[in-house]
């Protein structure tokens, strides 16, 4: 998503998971939107029980080869012929050709007798469950509630494999927002981001239920960051209070996309992302480019210069076209770069690159952004000082070197949370911003 850049038993939970696949209004479709993955439209099942808690399930590893699972005690181990192994509470995870093994690590607890190294056959596409018998399940050191499924990655590698963590709904917001704003922030900020965020969680639930993938969200800010469970008090007070409230338009779930700083501009989600079949939502109102007031000038981003040398931007652009198949792929040297295209706020959300051989192609600013930064055989790395952080730019080549002078942080559709915190500070509430920035959306309770 981008930004200032959760506990119930493993059984019950897994329970409710399969019951509530799709959460409802109770009034029309909802459905969950990363762009990069369309997907069918989620239609309301009848079946589904209106106003429990959903469950969501996080992928909170991706493509690794090991991984350290511990609890205080003792780890429940269901395999997938359903049996149950009880393993002392630290084993170490590996993969080889679709077995997975654990490791009994260090010493067992009083006791708890060690069922020694466990190896599963992880076939017909069901998969290792792992969780507590109590407390929190620790992932390379860090607390998750509930419990964990071991996906291997074939496709990656004999040894790859994901870890996807299901969760009560509640404790993943608070995980969220522990992570998307400042500690120091106040409450107001924290409760109209655990809507957003609550908010775009179930619509991209939605779907991946709809889509058959095996996970919700991810734990970066591909959907939204999560570093896991939270003791912060405001961020778990932010989610407490708003318990359950999601923001609709239309009668269905709104996609609440937010951003870091949006420099005064606010993007559209049309114009940043793909908009045709499967991404529907991105049509909806309150996502639309509109003129408002946002001073979010306390972040030391809402102005910024960045320069790349033309080899090093070329480069970068080519190697993101031929990851993306965009037309980029085939320019040459970069010659001129121009804003062609800017939406109703002043914002720029076209460019034109040209190169050296007079080859012109025309670039959404959003990938324009995401190419500057796109890694790229010989290019350095790219770290917090030279990154481009938005799309919002004027961009000059001169002398050899490309110079982009721009706004904001992030792509800018929705709640900016910079504004936001702003307006927080001023005496608004969580309804005055997120009537703000998601202009003609309507909040609702969708569970108590």
């Amino acid at each position: 998503m981008g930004g200032a850049l959760a506990r119930r038993p493993a059984h019950s939970a897994a329970g409710a998971l399969a019951l509530l696949l799709i959460l409802s209004l109770g009034l029309a479709s909802c459905q969950r939107v990363w762009v990069a993955r369309p997907a069918p439209r989620a239609e309301v099942s009848p079946s589904v029980r209106f106003g429990a808690e959903p469950t969501i399930r996080v992928r909170i590893r991706e493509t690794v080869t090991t991984a350290e699972l511990a609890s205080g005690r003792a780890l429940f181990v269901r395999t997938p012929g359903s049996g149950t192994v009880v393993l002392h509470g630290s084993v170490r995870v590996s993969v080889e050709g679709g077995v997975v093994t654990l490791t009994p690590t260090g010493a067992a607890a009083s006791g708890v007798v060690s069922a020694g190294e466990l190896r599963v056959p992880a076939g017909d596409g069901r998969l290792l469950e792992i969780a507590p018998t109590s407390g929190s399940l620790m992932v390379d050191g860090v607390a998750y509630p509930g419990f964990v499924h071991v996906v291997p990655r074939s496709d990656a590698g004999p040894a790859a494999f994901d870890l996807i963590a299901t969760m009560p709904m509640e404790i993943y917001v608070a995980g969220v927002i522990a992570r998307e704003l400042y500690p120091s922030w106040r409450p107001a900020t924290f409760e109209a981001q655990a809507i957003a965020a609550r908010s775009y969680a179930l619509h991209e639930r939605a779907r991946a239920q709809a889509s058959g993938r095996r996970f919700d969200v991810e734990s970066t800010t591909r959907d939204q960051v999560f570093g896991g469970e939270t003791t912060l008090p405001v961020a778990l007070a932010g989610a407490r209070a708003t318990r359950g409230v999601v923001l609709t338009t239309e009668g269905e779930i709104l996609r609440a996309y937010y951003s870091s700083t949006c420099g005064g501009r606010a993007a559209g989600a049309t114009e940043t992302w793909p908009s045709g079949t499967g991404f529907e939502f991105n049509h909806a109102p309150p996502l639309r480019a509109t003129t408002r007031t946002c001073d979010c000038s306390a972040s030391g981003l809402h102005r910024w210069e960045r320069t790349r040398t033309v080899s090093e931007l070329s480069d970068r652009l080519r190697a993101w076209g031929r990851t993306h198949r965009g037309e980029v792929a085939r320019l040459g040297a970069v010659r001129t770069i121009r804003v062609a295209e800017r939406n109703a706020t002043g914002r720029a959300s076209v460019f034109e690159i040209e190169d050296v051989r007079a080859r012109r192609v025309r670039m959404r600013a959003e990938d324009f952004r995401v190419a500057s930064n796109y890694p790229a055989v010989g290019a350095p790395e790219i770290t917090r000082a030279t990154r481009v952080p938005s799309g919002d730019a004027d961009v000059e080549v001169r002398g050899g070197v490309v110079h982009y002078r721009g706004r904001g942080f992030g792509h800018g559709v929705g709640m900016c949370q910079f504004g936001a915190q702003q307006m927080a500070g001023a005496g608004a509430n969580w309804q005055a911003i997120l009537s703000r920035y998601y202009p003609g959306s309507e909040s609702r309770r969708l569970y108590p």
